[in-house]
């Protein structure tokens, strides 16, 4: 099933890395590519490694439609774009106001594999 939407939030590689650096210790094995050999040096390989999953995503973004989001925008920038391409889609939906979701959810047929319902109680089994 193809989803009704689909972004990706572009970061440049060097944002990336700025990012990464000013959050934590270091570039993490994995995410540098260093399993891969790309080079022996992990900032060097984290740019290869990561240059080459940038690059998928963004051909992915064109075969596959993805909504192209410049995460280097600020949050409340990046939420409004969000909200303006959502909100079309949930024209019409149900309003759950303090009520169960459950029963929107239900109402709504959903439930299965990424829809998870909380447990029901004995008395709404029936």
């Amino acid at each position: 099933m193809t989803p009704t939407l689909a972004f990706y939030f572009d970061v440049p590689l060097e944002e990336a890395m700025r990012r990464i650096a000013s959050a934590r210790a270091g570039i993490k094995y994995y995410e540098a590519g260093m399993d891969l050999g790309l080079s022996d040096d992990p900032v060097e390989s984290f740019r290869i490694f990561q240059g080459r999953i940038i690059d998928e995503y963004r051909r992915l973004t064109g075969e596959f439609g993805l909504t192209r989001i410049d995460a280097t925008d600020t949050l409340v920038r990046q939420q409004q774009q969000i909200r303006a391409l959502v909100a079309p889609h949930l024209e019409g939906v149900r309003r759950v106001e303090g009520g169960d979701v459950r029963d929107a959810l239900r109402a709504a047929d959903l439930s299965g594999r990424y829809v998870q319902l909380p447990a029901l109680r004995s008395e709404d089994r029936g």
